[in-house]
């Protein structure tokens, strides 16, 4: 059975008439939405401030809610995305060729470790690292 929102709008208007309009429960859903932001961004804040005295903090709630930290994990993963893509990137538009033209590869060169895709490999190591810290042990 489909329930579309005049079927339910019509339901609700049965129960209380001349009281549920499309409109209240818009504004009903926007509040929701609006607390369960507020709450989710209260618990993150006071996560990060517990992370910040001991990375550790979190293993325990890791521990009784698997699904949080699937999600930990998963916010982790993109977090890193551009520092996976972006290196690449940034080695396939600026590489060099020899006098062959073939390509030479970017860590050959002497000033690697300068280069903003061996920084940018670098951070995204140091993000990676912390993060799986935070996710307890059995990362």
């Amino acid at each position: 059975a489909r329930i579309s929102i005049q079927s339910l709008l019509g339901y609700l208007s049965n129960i209380f008439p001349d009281q549920i309009t499309l409109r209240t429960i818009k504004k009903a859903i926007l509040s929701m939405i609006a607390i369960a932001s507020l709450i989710i961004l209260k618990e993150n804040l006071s996560a990060s401030r517990r992370q910040k005295i001991d990375a550790t903090s979190e293993w325990g709630m890791y521990a009784e809610r698997p699904s949080a930290r699937g999600l930990a994990l998963t916010i982790l993963l993109v977090r890193l995305i551009p520092y996976v893509i972006l290196p690449g990137l940034i080695e396939k538009y600026t590489s060099k060729t020899d006098e062959n033209g073939k390509t030479i590869p970017y860590d050959s060169n002497p000033n690697y470790l300068d280069s903003r895709p061996h920084k940018l490999r670098k951070r995204g190591g140091e993000i990676f690292s912390e993060g799986l810290l935070r996710l307890g042990p059995l990362y």
